[in-house]
């Protein structure tokens, strides 16, 4: 069976932002995601999904912007082949930013995002 929360610290966090967020207590959620980032080393998907709606809702879309940057910008160890081409030891390389979490920015921009006009129902 897959798991997709790789521990049961990424359950317990995503759990309790997911209820600040819920409650607009994003002045909270932002100490509590600070707390998380600072216990954990690697992030993974499900991580970065919360932190970008957590930051995006805290108003900070430009540390959203460099968590989404963190994720592409993957480093990998380079062999000796690859150093003889490159003369360097490690090379970068692009992974693609999950729909998902493009999508919860977008979503939490619009929220945030006075200017975004609403369409009223009459």
């Amino acid at each position: 069976m897959h798991n997709t929360f790789l521990s049961a610290l990424t359950l317990s966090y995503t759990i309790v932002l997911c209820g600040l967020l819920r409650k607009h207590a994003y002045p909270l959620a932002l100490e509590v995601w600070e707390r998380y980032r600072s216990c954990k080393h690697r992030l993974d998907y499900v991580d970065f999904g919360i932190g970008v709606e957590v930051l995006a809702f805290a108003g900070h879309p430009d540390q959203v912007l460099a968590l989404l940057e963190s994720l592409v910008a993957v480093y990998r160890p380079c062999w000796s082949h690859c150093l003889a081409q490159t003369g360097r030891l490690y090379v970068a390389t692009r992974t693609k930013v999950p729909a998902s979490v493009v999508g919860r920015f977008m979503r939490a921009l619009s929220f945030t995002n006075p200017s975004a006009g609403r369409v009223k129902l009459s």
